[in-house]
């Protein structure tokens, strides 16, 4: 039987590993791992990643700085040196993700980095477990899609933001931040809400700084403006040659209901605003439980923040979410997702920082083994969804395999119909074989969701054809089922073959 003695002599030890100079290392690897498995597990580019995919492999650089087919839009940088590896090595999953994936690893070290200049040293790892662990960080590293560099440049920009005031706004970190803000403008569509938020940070610090002469401030303030004025040409250069040519219809009718109402005038209104909270917490801060923790922690950092003597991290936080919420309340941008994946290393740290004074209050009190059990009910989850992301992990749409099934068994002579929601991984992964198809129609322009009934009539224009192939992708399971009912009622099932999100079958019409 322990005694009380042993216990402590665990909690010690424990403690020693915590809080020595290695174990955020430690995380930091874990982190490492877990995004390298996600990598090499080669999962089939989805939708999205096959439509942006194919712009690759059909543009060349000049016609990527031009609109994108297939409603897609990314930074100019992402796009011309994923095509330069592309060109070198061949279009794989492992190249096209290549950029995201490096942007992922850099990010958990200058996360970490940032984290030391932001937080106490004791809870560094608390943040470190949230970044590194949570779903939508993860996963978003190995996404061919222009998020994790999002993600990367905001952390930079706010590196290096912290740098110069930390210098004391010395010249050299002026030009240093010049060089950032502008490769972040050209690399990262988002940047823009750093660069304005750290920006004014450093512009509000040095105004009513009382550290420095008046005349040291005039000077600064000068060259700050003047790096402003620099981020502000290019971007309004990035905005007139690229961003305004793309396309913005699909981004304001899909995230139409993630704009924040201003003013709200219903309770419907009101409504939407806990919603899109509530959406954040879970997709992409990536914890979908103890969310009221999660709501106080983030207030306790908020006030804390606020009373430090340094009131400059207060700003560079919250100036950065509040132009964002700005923007979304004027239907500029929509607060959803991934779109913000961005501002996740803000709550992080304003999470932490609510923790550690959580901890340091309950302490004073000898409460200390209970504030001890909240924090880890918190970190709970984002460290099981680390392990499980590790020992399983995440795929989407496994299209790969169900064409490589179709191209193995088909005759050459076999019909093929591809559900629309398949025809651009499909069109990816066949993009050198003459294959002939017939494409099924973009049920969301027709209206069919609402009315499947036109589904069928499809299907009935395709009776009395010999042995067909049908490839499912990107479909609601209704969807599917209705059409797999009624072809088992025209037609007979001679083959099929499934995987993690898709599927193909083959039917005999005649």
């Amino acid at each position: 039987m322990y005694n009380k003695n042993h216990y402590k002599e665990i909690y010690s030890k424990i403690k020693k590993i915590y809080l020595s100079n290695y174990f955020p290392f430690f995380i930091i690897l874990i982190g490492i791992i877990i995004r390298l498995r996600q990598y090499f597990v080669n999962r089939s580019l989805w939708l999205d990643e096959a439509s942006l995919a194919l712009n690759i492999i059909e543009k060349n650089y000049i016609e990527l700085l031009q609109t994108l087919n297939y409603g897609q839009a990314a930074p100019p940088v992402f796009l011309l040196i994923t095509k330069f590896l592309v060109n070198l090595f061949g279009p794989s999953e492992y190249i096209l993700r290549f950029l995201p994936l490096i942007s992922g690893l850099l990010s958990l070290y200058i996360f970490y980095k940032i984290s030391r200049e932001f937080l106490n040293r004791k809870v560094i790892s608390l943040a470190l477990i949230l970044f590194s662990f949570t779903e939508y960080n993860i996963y978003y590293s190995v996404e061919f899609k222009q998020y994790s560099l999002d993600l990367l440049f905001g952390l930079i920009i706010l590196f290096y933001g912290i740098k110069l005031y930390k210098s004391h706004f010395r010249n050299k970190y002026i030009i240093a931040n010049i060089f950032v803000g502008i490769l972040s403008i050209w690399s990262s569509h988002t940047s823009v809400f750093l660069l304005a938020g750290v920006g004014s940070a450093l512009l509000v610090e040095i105004y009513y700084s009382n550290y420095f002469t008046r005349e040291f401030k005039i000077r600064k303030i000068k060259l700050l403006i003047f790096t402003y004025i620099i981020w502000i040409f290019n971007f309004s250069l990035h905005y007139f040659l690229i961003i305004r040519n793309t396309t913005t219809e699909h981004l304001y009718d899909y995230w139409s209901e993630y704009f924040i109402p201003f003013p709200p005038l219903s309770f419907y209104d009101l409504g939407k605003y806990l919603s899109i909270i509530l959406g954040f917490i879970k997709n992409p801060l990536g914890i979908s439980y103890v969310i009221g923790l999660i709501i106080f922690f983030t207030l306790i950092g908020e006030y804390f923040f606020w009373y430090r003597k340094d009131r400059i991290y207060f700003f560079m936080i919250n100036f950065t979410i509040l132009i964002l919420i700005i923007t979304s309340m004027f239907n500029i941008y929509p607060f959803a997702s991934r779109l913000v994946l961005f501002i996740i290393p803000l709550f992080y740290i304003l999470i932490t920082e609510g923790i550690y004074n959580f901890y340091c209050l309950f302490t004073k009190n000898n409460k200390k083994f209970i504030a001890i059990l909240l924090i880890i009910i918190t970190l709970l989850y984002p460290i099981a969804m680390g392990g499980n992301k590790l020992a399983q992990p995440i795929l989407k749409e496994e299209i790969k395999p169900v064409i490589n099934y179709y191209l193995s068994n088909s005759t050459g002579k076999d019909n093929l119909y591809i559900y629309y929601g398949a025809i651009r991984a499909f069109r990816f992964y066949t993009y050198d074989k003459n294959i002939t198809y017939i494409i099924g129609a973009d049920m969301n322009d027709l209206g069919n969701r609402k009315n499947p009934g036109l589904y069928l009539e499809e299907l009935d224009k395709l009776k009395g054809r010999d042995k067909m192939w049908f490839i499912f992708s990107h479909v609601y399971q209704n969807e599917k089922d209705l059409f797999l009912i009624y072809l088992d009622k025209i037609g007979d099932e001679l083959d099929s073959f499934k995987t993690h999100g898709a599927s193909i079958y083959l039917y005999d019409l005649q």
